[in-house]
């Protein structure tokens, strides 16, 4: 982790009629996200208003956002760090998303259509058939959102 990592952000063309304090949480967030500001570098709020054109005010607004977002950690007098997960929290998360998939699983099994049924034993078929099956996972995840934005639950 290294507290001087050097990270550079300026405003979105396409953002101009988004409050400022939203054009710096969205770019923030993005960039966060998209790992371009690793777990555990502190954020600088001065060089981050100066990059983006904007004063402290909505830099801190958007410190704020992400923090609820869980994106980023607030120490007072310390700074703002971007938050890194721990094994522990990364296992918990997974185990969610695994309770998460078998519900949807079994909500769409318990939906689909005939039709819809047959398409997705085609593509099983085919997955066993091919060594490498995961070209064919998109086409099944988008077959399984229509099932589940049809019905009212």
């Amino acid at each position: 982790m290294d507290d001087n990592e050097v990270y550079q952000f300026s405003r979105s063309e396409t953002m101009g009629r988004l409050p400022l304090s939203e054009q710096v949480y969205l770019t923030l967030k993005e960039a966060i996200l998209r790992g371009k500001v690793k777990p555990g570098v502190k954020l600088n709020e001065v060089a981050i208003a100066d990059q983006m054109e904007v004063s402290a005010t909505p830099v801190r607004e958007a410190f704020r956002k992400l923090a609820k977002d869980n994106l980023v950690v607030i120490k007072p007098w310390k700074g703002v760090r971007v938050k890194g997960y721990t094994a522990e929290e990364i296992v918990a998360m997974y185990q969610c998303r695994e309770v998460m998939e078998g519900l949807g699983a079994r909500l769409c099994a318990e939906h689909a259509t005939e039709e819809q049924v047959e398409e997705l034993k085609g593509l099983c078929q085919k997955m066993h058939i091919r060594k490498n099956g995961l070209k064919l996972i998109q086409p099944s995840i988008a077959l399984l959102q229509p099932i589940l934005a049809t019905k009212k639950w």
